[in-house]
């Protein structure tokens, strides 16, 4: 079966081919706005309508948050525009003398015409290295310091296998799959 994504992240698009294997990824490359005062589950559906008003076609969206629990689970949704701002080394200093306790959090969204957006959810707890490790895959410059529950290694350091194994991804391309059969 051949998917729609509409992303243009290269990153997002390599992990859903691996792991939506052996459907067919294709990409659909959008601008889209996010309506990021309304919360996670709002910008996600509300990627999926613009996506698929654009395309007339089924296609699936993803957004993905991630959560600091010494700051009341900021940056959240705004992970990319803090990220874009200060940069890692911004966030590392932000996080200095605090906990390091971080989930991500990733909502797929799929539409299709005349029938109700679905939501599927993933999530991975984990922590925020104190340095910088590994080599920055495709614009996803927080698997160099995000480490997995349970692991003593970042996402980076991870081959990909291992890191779709476990990451927030996985589990709602995975939850995505399985509607899909």
């Amino acid at each position: 079966m051949k998917l729609l994504f509409a992303t243009a992240n290269p990153g997002k698009l390599k992990e859903a081919r691996m792991i939506l294997a052996p459907h067919e990824v294709e990409q659909l490359e959008l601008g889209m706005f996010e309506p990021h005062e309304l919360g996670h589950e709002a910008i996600v559906r509300s990627k999926a309508r613009q996506a698929l008003a654009k395309a007339n076609a089924p296609v699936f969206v993803e957004d993905t948050a991630l959560y600091f629990e010494a700051f009341n689970d900021f940056p959240g949704v705004y992970a990319k525009f803090v990220v874009d701002g200060i940069k890692i080394e911004g966030i590392l200093k932000l996080l200095e003398g605090k906990g390091r306790k971080a989930r991500f959090e990733t909502l797929v969204a799929y539409a299709e015409p005349n029938k109700e957006v679905k939501v599927f959810k993933g999530v991975c707890n984990g922590s925020i290295a104190e340095c910088e490790k590994g080599e920055e895959r495709e614009r996803l410059p927080y698997d160099r310091v995000f480490i997995p529950e349970g692991f003593e290694k970042t996402f980076s350091e991870m081959t990909r296998d291992e890191k779709n194994a476990l990451s927030h991804r996985n589990k709602a391309l995975l939850a995505f799959a399985e509607e899909l059969k």
